[in-house]
């Protein structure tokens, strides 16, 4: 039987537009502010273009799980990054799942914790054979591709980037 928190999620907030996709060993996910817009005009200044860019956040990589009582501590791990200072990264996140919401925590160096996010379930895993993570095995190409058997969610970056 599959872990609780995984699947397809959706974030819920007044700010963000997310998704999350989980497996038991990799996560991928994409977000951005709600009401984002492209540039007005057919290219936009340099400017436009950094705050489009800085304004978007995905990655995906491993996810390791320990069972806590009743919520689940999730390190997480980026091998892939839109930001490329986010690979490598671990991040540590507590989550309870109640029904089809997980609730979760950012769980900082120091152990602090920040609630952080609120996700409503789009999908189960599914069972269907291109169901699961898949890497990206290109020379030029450094990407990973998580997929339900209705959702999926896929991150690909120029392997040579700065």
């Amino acid at each position: 039987m599959a872990s609780p928190w995984t699947g397809a999620w959706q974030w819920l907030s007044d700010e963000y537009d997310g998704r999350l996709i989980l497996t038991e060993g990799h996560f991928c996910y994409a977000f951005a502010p709600k009401g984002r817009r492209a540039p007005k005009g057919e290219q936009p200044t340099d400017a436009e273009a950094a705050a489009l860019f800085r304004s978007f956040h995905a990655g995906a990589g491993r996810v390791t799980a320990t069972r806590d009582g009743d919520e689940w501590l999730l390190d997480m791990v980026s091998s892939v990054a839109h930001h490329p200072a986010d690979v490598g990264n671990t991040v540590r996140r507590a989550v309870r799942v109640e029904g089809d919401r997980m609730f979760g925590e950012h769980i900082g160096t120091d152990g602090t914790r920040e609630a952080t996010h609120v996700h409503q379930k789009l999908s189960d895993l599914g069972s269907g054979p291109l169901a699961g993570a898949w890497e990206c095995m290109a020379d030029h190409f450094d990407g990973m591709l998580l997929k339900t058997d209705t959702e999926f969610r896929y991150i690909s970056v120029d392997a040579q980037r700065p």
